[in-house]
């Protein structure tokens, strides 16, 4: 069913994903740098193994420091 001209509406959004970036890269076409980022599993699937996607960086945001730094000179 169609809704309705002037009826209040809201984008339906997946939930947001809390992650730690894993691996990053540049991505040419998006002229930006685009991250590996991996989150548990919550129980919606039966294997609960850690979730994996690519994002690029305008569709992050930084919420904390990292849990250790990297050695000097690594990517």
């Amino acid at each position: 069913m169609a809704i309705k001209l002037e009826t209040p509406v809201r984008q339906i959004l997946p939930a947001p994903i809390d992650g730690v970036v894993k691996a990053r890269r540049f991505k040419e076409d998006a002229d930006q740098m685009e991250y590996l980022v991996e989150w548990p599993d919550d129980d919606s699937d039966a294997d609960l193994a850690p979730q994996q996607r690519w994002f690029l960086e305008s569709e992050l945001a930084v919420t904390g420091e990292p849990a250790t730094q990297p050695a000097e000179g690594a990517a």
